[in-house]
């Protein structure tokens, strides 16, 4: 038998009991939600979950040149993952750390073979470097 699972809390719901019980949620059981199936994130973010297979960002994001700051990270990973749905000309991968380019350069290269992908380790703190990017790409979005 599975241990007792729970969802913990936002911070608020911590700070609000000082970490009570009542600051984990029930979780649905193995048996509800088996592990082969992904659960009802809707839970867990507290809101809908938001559907991007939208006409609209496929008329906003096709054929276009699109840069992605903070690429690498957790945020700009799935971003870059979503915007290659959409068909861009060109997806400009702007991050300060060569191993998540590196990792996210090489996904996106081997799910959408043929895509016109540019990596680059810069920092946004660096203008000059940022400036010389969006003059060499000159990124629509």
């Amino acid at each position: 038998m599975p241990p007792d699972r729970g969802i913990l809390a936002g911070i608020r719901g911590w700070l609000g009991n000082a970490l009570g019980r009542t600051a984990v949620r029930p979780a649905a059981t193995l048996a509800a939600h088996p592990p082969a199936l992904m659960p009802d994130l809707s839970g867990l973010l507290r809101r809908p979950a938001v559907d991007l297979d939208t006409p609209q960002l496929q008329r906003f994001l096709a054929g276009k040149v699109v840069m992605v700051t903070g690429a690498g990270g957790s945020i700009g990973s799935e971003i870059c993952r979503q915007v290659m749905k959409f068909c861009p000309s060109n997806l400009v991968l702007v991050e300060r750390a060569e191993n998540n380019l590196f990792e996210i350069d090489r996904e996106l290269r081997q799910s959408w073979l043929g895509a016109r992908l540019v990596p680059y380790v810069a920092d946004i703190c660096d203008a000059r470097r940022i400036a010389r990017l969006f003059q060499l790409h000159q990124p629509q979005v």
